[in-house]
Formats: C-alpha cells, structure tokens, sequence
C-alpha cells in the first residue's frame, strides 16, 4: 500500500467510493459489512487468559476489537471486514494461524508459532445462514 494510505478513505459514506459504486449497491455492501464487523467482534471476549485453539481469540486489552473496521476494496469492488493492520499482519496469523517473527526493544528476535483463531471467516458464515446478507452479495463481502 502507498506510504500515508488511511483506510479512512475507503469507507462507505465517503463521496468518492458512493459515486463509483452508485448508492444502492454502496449502502448494501455496508450494511453487510456491518452486518458481519458486529458478529466478528461479538465474539471477542476481553480477558487475560489466551484462547483455546480454534476459537475466536481473546482481546486482551481491547486494540483488536476495537481496530477492526470494514472498508471497500478497490481491487476486487467488494467490502472487507477485520482489524485495521497492526503489528505486521499479525490479523491474518490470528486467524489462520502460523508463525512469525517477534523482535523486543532490544533487538532481540524470536520465532513463536501461533495456533489458528478465527473469528471473521465464522461470522461471514454465520451473517450468511441468518440471511443478514442478500444472495448477490454473497460473494462481494471477504
């Protein structure tokens, strides 16, 4: 991504996205992407202890539930949902899972292998079953 990119900038009320998109088809895709941001961090729990393996995780202090947004995408003309990128693409370890390389203050690297958690693809899933999101839009939300 471009140096200075905000996601900002690719939320749904702003003009740009609305006229390229038109409005009906701008409001369905957030609405589903609303839809699926608030069962995603429904199912985050704040708490101390890790979560089990392939549940969804915890937040310990509450920066992932509360940095996971949904946006549009450009490339693919669809709605993405999940935490805005932090600690280099730590989001998509937690949810399938992996390894990756820790570095402390000191300089100091270590490699931790983390079991999967995820959390969006089942609350996709789950938006999908309870008919919160329209057939056609099926594919337009990742």
């Amino acid at each position: 991504m471009p140096a200075g990119f905000q996601v900002k900038s690719l939320f749904f009320d702003r003009r740009p996205i609305i006229e390229s998109l038109g409005r009906a088809t701008a409001a369905a895709l957030s609405k589903a992407g609303a839809f699926v941001r608030t069962r995603g961090r429904s199912k985050l729990r704040k708490r101390r202890a890790s979560a089990a393996a392939n549940q969804p995780p915890s937040s310990h202090v509450g920066s992932l539930k509360n940095k996971t947004f949904f946006s549009f995408d450009p490339s693919t003309r669809s709605v993405v949902v999940g935490p805005e990128k932090f600690n280099k693409g730590a989001a998509d370890t937690i949810e399938k899972g992996g390894e990756e390389t820790l570095t402390d203050k000191h300089g100091h690297s270590r490699r931790v292998t983390y079991p999967p958690h995820p959390w969006m693809g089942p609350a996709l899933a789950e938006e999908i079953r309870a008919g919160t999101i329209p057939g056609p839009w099926h594919d337009s939300v990742k």
